[in-house]
């Protein structure tokens, strides 16, 4: 019974690993017209969110926590971030824009400041 759980064991290891490894290199850099997204935003609810340059971010938004994870954006409309498939989708209500030197953004009808 060893002999066949042993084998068995590995095999599942082998790749329970390989989709953890694909699901964190999928990161890509932001394309140009997501550039104003890359900073720390924090919202009037406190929730946070950071986006990086190379595709990356964290955030904390509602009850729900990611670190590390894979930023996309999906139909032009929706702001992903998600790690192993798990993350918020938010509606971009409006894009990041500039006034009076802050930066602001909607998100599911919560304004976010970049810091």
């Amino acid at each position: 019974m060893k002999k066949v759980l042993i084998p068995f064991v590995l095999v599942l290891l082998t790749i329970v690993l390989s989709l953890l490894v694909g699901s964190c290199s999928k990161k890509t850099p932001l394309p140009k017209d997501k550039l104003d997204y890359i900073g720390v935003w924090v919202s009037t609810t406190q929730d946070t969110i950071l986006i990086r340059g190379d595709g990356s971010g964290d955030c904390k938004v509602a009850n729900t926590s990611v670190s590390g994870g894979v930023v996309r954006f999906e139909q032009g409309n929706t702001l992903i971030i998600e790690q192993f498939g798990i993350g918020p989708k938010m509606k971009i209500v409006s894009q990041p824009k500039q006034e009076n030197e802050k930066w602001t953004m909607n998100l599911d009808g919560i304004i976010y400041t970049k810091l």
